[in-house]
């Protein structure tokens, strides 16, 4: 009986020790896009799932150097592995903002490099609803 029970242990042991261990995921800050005056296209990717399930993607942002989803401004893009990307909206113009792209699983929030873009100055030949004057003669 005891060697049954030393077996059953030996191989319960080896078996938790070959588990692999779930890590963050692998997050990239890919490019910014088509700045505006109040809008930027961002594309990020998720190379690695670090061995767990990427359950939440997206880009944190602001205009502090540092931003988190904690103390930041979010926009969720999915889940999973592989490429994406969202248009930031409702941006203050001509003013500095930083992105950077982050992901989630069961090991935490990994986030990719930050990058910097300028809105551009907001145009005054624009009317209440957004369209341009064009003067005619």
């Amino acid at each position: 009986m005891k060697k049954i029970c030393f077996v059953f242990l030996l191989a319960v042991m080896t078996f938790l020790s070959c588990r692999k261990e779930i890590e963050k995921p692998t997050v990239l800050t890919k490019e910014i896009d088509k700045v505006a005056e109040k809008s930027a296209v961002v594309r990020g990717s998720v190379s690695d799932d670090g061995g767990g399930e990427v359950t939440s993607r997206g880009f944190c942002y602001g205009e502090t150097s540092n931003p988190t989803i904690d103390g930041g401004l979010t926009a969720g893009s999915g889940s999973g592995v592989g490429g994406f990307e969202r248009t930031i909206e409702n941006l203050e113009p001509n003013t500095v903002h930083y992105v950077r792209a982050h992901a989630i699983n069961d090991a935490g929030t990994a986030y990719g490099s930050i990058y910097v873009f300028e809105t551009e100055e907001e145009s005054e030949t624009r009317d209440y609803n957004g369209y341009e004057y064009v003067d005619l003669g």
